[in-house]
């Protein structure tokens, strides 16, 4: 979006919508301060790979708020890089966790590789990716 947007040129670029120079993805994060943390602030900018509208759409968070929404952000950032890590759909969020890293995503590990890590090390692994 960015570089089309350069590539256009003519003052395009006041109207490009991305974050880091990622288009926003399709869910918008009107009234999803959580989401629309999660793409200014994720890795990669406005990618729904970094964040997720679910657990503000099905009011498991509050979405008026801003109370909270950057531990929020961080945790649902480091989740999806899990998630993304160990190839877990991202639409299985509501089976292995929907705020945070879980104890299932670090059963989904320790299976597949044989290691037994802690719960705390499948987090500070999300951290690190």
């Amino acid at each position: 979006m960015k570089r089309a947007a350069e590539k256009i040129g003519r003052g395009s670029e006041k109207y490009a919508m991305h974050s880091k120079g990622c288009e926003i993805a399709g869910h918008s994060a009107r009234g999803l301060l959580g989401n629309a943390i999660e793409y200014a602030a994720g890795t990669r900018g406005g990618s729904y790979n970094d964040s997720r509208p679910t657990a503000e759409r099905t009011s498991k968070v509050d979405r008026k708020t801003i109370e909270g929404k950057g531990r929020f952000a961080n945790n649902i950032n480091d989740m999806k890089s899990i998630m993304n890590s160990i190839i877990l759909c991202q639409l299985m969020e509501g089976i292995v966790g929907l705020l945070d890293v879980t104890e299932t995503h670090q059963k989904c590990i320790n299976v597949v590789t044989g290691m037994n890590l802690s719960l705390a090390d499948v987090k500070r692994a999300g951290e690190r990716i």
